[in-house]
């Protein structure tokens, strides 16, 4: 255990809705219980609920996702020379860039998250990306496939799953939930979740409402998110005569409670590594159809906590979802959900293993010892003492060894932008100028 509590400064492209964002957001809360300090570098211009008690410097007014954020590092390298953190923790591409450069700056630790893969870069990014890497002190990936890819360079990688809250009782919201989102009190109600983009497959999720549809009467269709899409969407969704049976409920940040208005969750994704709305459904009670992509089947346990099914196969998602219009087995397949959730994917755990590897690298930045990350999630490592001075703290940009094994189980804001800087912090007040 380390002696005090620690300073993060997690660094992430945007603070928008998705699954990165809520990760760092969930592990942010569990560390705070934890007694340590986090701030959150970003770009864009958006207010975060649930930030009230972390500071956010906005360093971009626009975001730098997929983008060569040179203005971005340099700032990010102002707010680390103002800031005494312990280490940086980086999330997504154009974040992970910045931040190795910062750290390099001021020779502070650097721990990355591999959120999805690297297929949209194109090669001068790569190259970049695996520099980045190549400047942590560890990698995690929240995907077993992930997980390959800094790996197969010889870096230090460590396999973290994605954790979720588990509700206490999620039916007491479903009444309340429904009526809400004006949904049929009686109906089937089938829900999608997530971007409208391509890999997130929600054109699939129409055409298989279209057959669903036509074989029960009593379905009816939630649709939560937006993106590129949304006119697409709606345009299938008229054709097939259904609107009077879907409920587009729009982009939400409390969508991981609207799984207590569904009975069915379906993830038609095409492309993905470890996503949260598995997860979150399966912690609301929800049975989950899934496809064969990622990590999913290891998430979802097919017959057991839902079904898996081919990618890209409509046919098959309309009949797992047909399977389970009996209510007694869709609740059989949700109480299996929030037991597996509860075993292998709480925010208790991702937490926890996340906490090891910064004790185990700060101690081996020390000088006490190699380290190395185990796969039962602690850390081995010659203890020593641990000095509370900044050149402790920051130490060389490396050290301590790491070992990534490829046997560990995954169960294991209006942000003010500040001028032509552009650099504002929210809560509590910043102080640089």
């Amino acid at each position: 255990m380390v002696d005090a509590p620690l300073r993060i400064l997690h660094v992430i492209d945007t603070l928008e809705v998705g699954g990165a964002q809520r990760h760092v957001l969930s592990l942010i809360d569990a560390l705070h219980a934890r007694g340590h300090r986090c701030l959150i570098a970003t770009s864009g211009a958006r207010q975060v609920a649930g930030c009230d008690e972390t500071a956010i410097y906005s360093l971009a007014r626009d975001s730098i996702s997929h983008r060569l954020p040179l203005r971005f590092a340099a700032r990010l390298i102002r707010v680390l020379a103002e800031e005494r953190v312990d280490l940086v923790h980086a999330h997504l591409h154009a974040s992970a860039l910045a931040a190795a450069a910062a750290t390099a700056v001021h020779r502070l630790p650097l721990v990355m998250t591999h959120h999805s893969d690297s297929t949209w870069q194109p090669p001068y990014h790569q190259v970049l990306g695996r520099w980045a890497a190549s400047r942590a002190r560890m990698n995690i990936a929240v995907a077993r496939g992930l997980a390959t890819q800094p790996a197969v360079a010889g870096l230090p990688t460590l396999l973290i799953p994605n954790g979720v809250p588990l509700p206490p009782d999620p039916s007491i919201d479903r009444e309340q939930m429904r009526g809400a989102l004006g949904l049929p009190p009686r109906a089937l109600i089938v829900g999608f979740t997530g971007r409208f983009v391509a890999d997130k497959g929600p054109l699939l999720f129409v055409e298989m409402a279209a057959r669903v549809a036509a074989r029960n009467q009593c379905a009816h269709f939630l649709m939560v998110g937006g993106g590129p899409l949304q006119g697409e969407i709606e345009r299938r969704i008229a054709q097939h005569g259904l609107g009077s049976r879907f409920t587009l409920a729009g982009v939400r940040n409390d969508a991981s409670r609207l799984y207590s208005a569904a009975d069915v969750a379906v993830v038609p994704s095409r492309r993905d590594a470890c996503p949260l709305v598995p997860l979150e459904a399966m912690a609301a009670g929800c049975p989950v159809v899934g496809t064969a992509v990622g990590d999913m089947p290891e998430q979802i346990v097919d017959g057991i906590t839902g079904s898996i099914v081919p990618v890209g196969d409509i046919a098959s998602l309309a009949a797992a979802v047909l399977a389970l219009v009996d209510p007694t087995r869709r609740w059989q397949f949700g109480q299996a959900g929030r037991e597996r959730v509860a075993e292998r994917y709480s925010i208790r755990q991702m937490a926890d293993r996340t906490m090891a590897i910064y004790e185990a690298m700060l101690r081996a930045g020390e000088g006490s010892g190699a380290a190395v990350y185990r796969a039962e999630g602690t850390p081995g490592s010659r203890t020593g003492g641990r000095e509370r001075s900044m050149r402790s703290r920051r130490g060389s940009s490396h050290g301590g060894s790491f070992r990534w094994d490829p046997n560990v189980s995954s169960d294991s804001s209006v942000v003010k932008p500040g001028g032509s800087v552009a650099i504002s912090k929210m809560t509590p007040p910043g102080s640089l100028k």
